[in-house]
């Protein structure tokens, strides 16, 4: 034990150790954060630089329908083509005029003018292929897209026969401005991500019919494109709040749930009417304290101070090896106490089972003198008593634990010796047993439990011979805390329990003394196939 003199040099290692690890990890720790707060400020502001690119590009479009006369694919695709290049994650633009139920076959045979093919007002069917749109009051069939060779399907498409792109066309018409769609799967993606659509509903104009603008924005490629080192140190997951927090972007894999991570930071953007939900997670768990040259310095002080207390302590080796030798001496004395206790305990018990066979051969000699047949049976009873107290006391003095004996064991081993001595060697006997191996038993329970069985094993053997070979089935298992359940039946021609008050059998009062010494009760089932006992009962504490 180190004395209080020696306490400081503790305090202080222990005291300088800490300190330096706490402002290491401090500075650390702000450091980082700070690093993580600067790249949310630029995920933040880049995101809504690029909204604002969105509404003015369909604003700039909108201008272009509603005051050029005579627009038609190649015009449509001049105007487009630069915002194409320029603006991150757009798939397409697209122009779709209102066309009423009354005007739609002179509107699909004009169209044929312009393509080589057909043209029909298109919808979606169950398998996601096109078909001629259902008739209905009007419709918003796309007729310019840029680019057109990968969207020439788009072609007459109806946008209002979407749920998604109809409502916010209708929320454009209503409140004339720029409205995204809720998270949609786009068709030109191979990995099916999500994406959404900006439209604006146009009044008609000096030169052309109502109708939508709008363009097709792949939301991996929108993010991907405005955010670049950001990407290092978090990760992002978009969600729609006005959709039921559904889920636009995640910088990770398809699935992926940020379930072993803490939102870092989150915020909400506004993108035209809809509210964008953007959480930030710390992808590589920056705050975590750090694995820096300024923390080896300090496993280099802490080795230090460890080999001083080292030096320290080597000097009072000699008093802490006199101190060990003295305990070690004291504990080979408790050891050799501990054998002589077992020793003595194992004589007592060895001794208890030879004065017990004594007893019983005295008994044996006694009974030769007896002519009287039903004393000599009194005396036999009385040797098959003294031998199931005499066989715990033996599994006691053959085992280490001096507390407890295997109930099995102990049940097994009395009635196949009740069964020798009833019976003989060949014997017609047939015993099956249903033990449970746990079952653990203390000699205060053993010794009562073992004559309850004797009594019973020896009714069976006199009373229960049957033509087919005498059967006997006992069963001993936990019911639960200190509680058993001790079952035992014969294939004999059984019979009838008498009242309590009238038991004249020294056997079954025995067992009935025996049973409420257990604190245990006793159903006795009687019936041509046999008798049978089933007896509950508590372990006697010691």
């Amino acid at each position: 034990m180190v004395r209080v003199s020696n306490y400081w040099i503790l305090l202080l290692g222990g005291g300088l150790t800490f300190l330096s690890f706490f402002y290491i990890d401090r500075h650390e720790r702000l450091d980082r954060v700070s690093i993580l707060k600067s790249n949310l400020v630029s995920v933040e502001n880049k995101i809504n630089a690029e909204l604002k690119k969105v509404d003015l590009m369909i604003e700039s479009l909108s201008f272009f329908i509603e005051n050029t006369p005579e627009i038609n694919q190649l015009l449509f695709e001049e105007f487009t083509a630069p915002f194409l290049k320029e603006l991150n994650g757009i798939k397409a633009l697209e122009w779709a005029p209102l066309v009423d139920e009354a005007e739609r076959v002179n509107y699909e045979k004009g169209q044929n003018l312009s393509v080589n093919s057909e043209f029909y007002i298109t919808q979606k069917s169950e398998n996601n292929s096109l078909k001629p749109a259902i008739h209905k009051s009007h419709y918003y069939p796309v007729q310019y897209v840029n680019p057109l060779a990968t969207n020439e399907k788009a072609l007459g498409y109806d946008l209002s026969s979407n749920t998604k792109r109809n409502q916010s066309i209708l929320y454009s018409l209503k409140n004339g401005v720029v409205s995204f769609t809720r998270p949609i799967h786009l068709v030109q993606e191979s990995n099916k991500s999500h994406g959404f659509l900006a439209i604006k509903h146009l009044n008609k104009s000096k030169y052309n019919s109502s109708g939508v603008v709008l363009g097709v924005y792949s939301m991996s490629i929108f993010i991907n494109n405005i955010l670049d080192y950001e990407f290092d140190v978090l990760d992002i997951d978009i969600y729609d709040s006005s959709a039921n927090n559904a889920v636009l972007y995640t910088s990770k894999e398809k699935d992926y749930k940020h379930t072993d991570k803490k939102v870092f930071f989150e915020f909400e953007t506004i993108a035209a009417d809809r509210k964008w939900l953007v959480r930030c997670f710390d992808k590589n768990n920056m705050p975590i304290y750090p694995h820096t040259l300024g923390a080896y310095f300090v496993l280099f002080l802490g080795l230090l101070l460890t080999y001083s207390l080292f030096v320290i302590i080597k000097r009072k080796e000699n008093y802490n090896t006199l101190l060990e030798e003295e305990i070690l001496n004291r504990t080979k004395k408790l050891i050799q106490l501990n054998s002589q206790k077992d020793l003595l305990l194992k004589e007592i018990h060895h001794r208890v089972k030879n004065n017990m066979q004594t007893i019983k051969s005295l008994i044996g000699l006694q009974a030769r003198y007896v002519e009287d047949e039903k004393i000599k049976k009194m005396f036999q009873s009385s040797k098959y008593r003294i031998d199931s107290m005499a066989l715990v006391h033996e599994m006691l003095y053959k085992t280490d634990d001096f507390s407890k004996v295997s109930g099995k064991a102990y049940v097994l081993n009395l009635i196949n010796e009740l069964i020798y001595s009833f019976k003989g060697e060949n014997n017609d006997v047939e015993l099956k047993e249903a033990i449970a191996s746990d079952v653990q038993l203390n000699i205060d329970t053993a010794i009562p439990l073992g004559l309850i069985i004797t009594e019973i094993i020896t009714n069976s053997l006199k009373y229960g011979n049957n033509k087919k070979g005498a059967v006997i089935n006992v069963g001993l298992k936990s019911i639960g805390k200190s509680n058993f359940e001790l079952s035992v039946s014969d294939n004999g021609p059984g019979f009838v329990m008498p009242n309590k008050e009238n038991v004249k059998s020294l056997g079954l009062r025995l067992i009935d003394r025996l049973i409420s010494q257990l604190n245990g009760t006793k159903i006795k089932v009687d019936s041509v196939d046999g008798t049978k006992y089933i007896i509950s009962f508590q372990e006697i504490s010691n």
